[in-house]
């Protein structure tokens, strides 16, 4: 049963959550349906959902229900073991709020301070990340929480500006995590590190890729496998870089630059070539080349 989930905003309010169906089915009957983190099940944006309209009626799909209070910023939806679960700012504080699928509330979580700087658009930016029974999320301030699934519990929490010795961007930590196996990839930047695995049990580092002196962009991460390589990927506020997923080592760093340091996409891994585009520098496709257990573009 194929459903299409919409955000309703006004003035990047996360007030209003509306749920179209495109079916005859609401949401709530289709329980299979599955978006535990950005840009979906293997973070390609590809859903594997069939069934769809091929055309909508003129007064658009029937509205099921709406449910209003999940505060205010830029986070979209996760969607897992029929729940939903997004992020906004509630009043001084990032709250992580998941929902079941007739939009009733079921928990809300804190997880640290807000960003209100109201000159540099105020809210939550990042996507909570699900994996099994945990959900992991990190606040524009850097603040990352693991969360019990059914009930909202904080399992663990770290704040990694501070862990790893960073400051934050201009526009605030705007990321959502990847899940890598046992561990929580995150990317802050700054003089010890560009990215770092955390252990998702614990919180508890891993490895730290080594530093690229610059700060982290608003990019998240994505992860290639190609000639026997495991590679993240991501883009810092000026560079494109790639580091091995299993040793933390940095395979790559190119330098690409936009306006105000505004790299925002997250790479795109195709066919052995790794495409970003970002704004006022234009998009750029590189090719991977691998040797002796190396990358480089």
């Amino acid at each position: 049963m194929s459903t299409l989930l919409t955000l309703a905003r006004e003035g990047f309010s996360l007030g209003l959550l509306s749920v179209l169906v495109a079916t005859s089915a609401s949401l709530a009957g289709d329980r299979d349906c599955s978006w535990p983190q950005f840009h979906g099940p293997n973070r390609d944006n590809i859903s594997a959902e069939t069934g769809f309209l091929k055309s909508w009626p003129d007064e658009g799909p029937p509205l099921v229900w709406t449910v209003d209070g999940l505060g205010h910023g830029f986070s979209s939806m996760s969607i897992a073991a029929g729940r939903i679960y997004t992020a906004g700012n509630i009043e001084k504080d990032t709250v992580v709020t998941a929902l079941d699928l007739n939009g009733k509330v079921l928990w809300r979580a804190v997880n640290g301070r807000a960003w209100t700087k109201a000159t540099n658009y105020p809210g939550t930016r990042s996507i909570p990340t699900i994996d099994g029974n945990r959900v992991y999320h990190q606040s524009p301030l850097g603040n990352i929480v693991c969360l019990q699934a059914k009930t909202g519990d904080v399992v663990w929490e770290l704040d990694i500006l501070n862990k790893v010795g960073s400051k934050n961007s201009t526009w605030a930590l705007a990321e959502s995590l990847l899940i890598d196996g046992d561990h929580v990839i995150s990317c802050p930047g700054g003089p010890q590190t560009c990215m770092v695995a955390l252990d998702k049990n614990t919180g508890s580092i891993v490895w730290k890729a080594p530093s690229t002196g610059e700060l982290a962009g608003y990019s998240s991460p994505s992860i290639a496998r190609y000639e026997g390589l495991r590679i993240i990927m991501t883009l810092t506020a000026k560079a494109l870089i790639g580091v091995n997923a299993d040793s933390g080592q940095l395979l790559w760093h190119v330098k690409h630059e936009s306006y105000a340091d505004e790299n925002v996409m997250m790479p795109i891994f195709h066919d052995g070539h790794v495409f970003i585009s970002t704004l006022a520098t234009g998009s750029v496709k590189w090719k991977i080349n691998v040797e002796d257990g190396k990358a480089s573009l």
